[in-house]
């Protein structure tokens, strides 16, 4: 997002550090240093430092799926399936489906699309075990308010626009996401901080229009927060 609105290319050979040396985004997320002269490089200070412990905190959510047990049992049989011998791998898969009975998981088919062409990957085909229902957790995001000082409301801005992108589908979270992985669907927002305060129990097709509509104040003090650092930014 951030890259896109201020134009800054990036050279396809460039790491992946490179990669997220971005205003405001290496600020939130954390960098690591750009030199190694033993100067204390643990806080973000300003933002040309691009450095520091990351001020935004992610705890995963989690859905129970079985007593682990059960779950311990399918990973044995599925260990058996991999036997070198077909009659083996013929009877555990019998047992695996026995296994499996009445758990919400079930064998689910993909195949990758090609990043560039768009067409089915070559040799991409794969089967994964996937849970099919299931009360999941909340995945909960802290932006650290007192690291980011005057940073707070655009990074918060940003935060907006990232969720945004997440609630619209064009996001995906975790290992694998070019595989069909990380695809969640968000059902309820919840924001608590001194910015602002607000429940979106039933997420619109814009946002910051769900924001407006819960905290009218809140959401221009952040967008014309949001304005004014992307111009410096611009500018410098």
């Amino acid at each position: 997002i951030v890259r896109t609105l201020l134009s800054i290319q990036m050279s396809p050979e460039a790491s992946h550090i490179d990669q997220v040396r971005v205003p405001l985004v290496d600020a939130m997320y954390g960098a690591s240093p750009t030199r190694n002269d033993g100067t204390d490089q643990s806080t973000v200070s300003t933002e040309d430092t691009r450095i520091g412990k990351a001020c935004v905190s992610i705890s995963a959510a989690f859905a129970p799926i079985c007593e682990w047990k059960q779950w311990e049992n399918v990973l044995a049989i599925a260990t058996r399936k991999k036997s070198n011998t077909e009659n083996d791998r013929a009877k555990a898969e019998q047992e695996l489906v026995t296994a499996m009975s009445g758990l919400p998981l079930e064998f689910t088919h993909h195949v990758a699309l090609d990043r560039w062409t768009g067409a089915a990957a070559d040799k991409m085909l794969y089967t994964v075990l996937e849970p099919t229902s299931g009360q999941w957790s909340g995945l909960k995001l802290e932006l650290d308010e007192k690291r980011l000082g005057e940073r707070y409301l655009p990074a918060l801005a940003l935060l907006m626009h990232s969720l945004q992108s997440l609630h619209a589908g064009d996001l995906g979270l975790g290992w694998g996401t070019y595989r069909g992985h990380g695809t969640i669907q968000i059902t309820s927002i919840s924001i608590k901080g001194s910015a602002v305060n607000c429940e979106i129990s039933t997420p619109g097709e814009w946002l910051w229009s769900d924001l407006e509509a819960n905290d009218s104040h809140a959401a221009s003090e952040i967008k014309a927060a949001w304005k004014t650092w992307l111009q410096t930014a611009r500018e410098g």
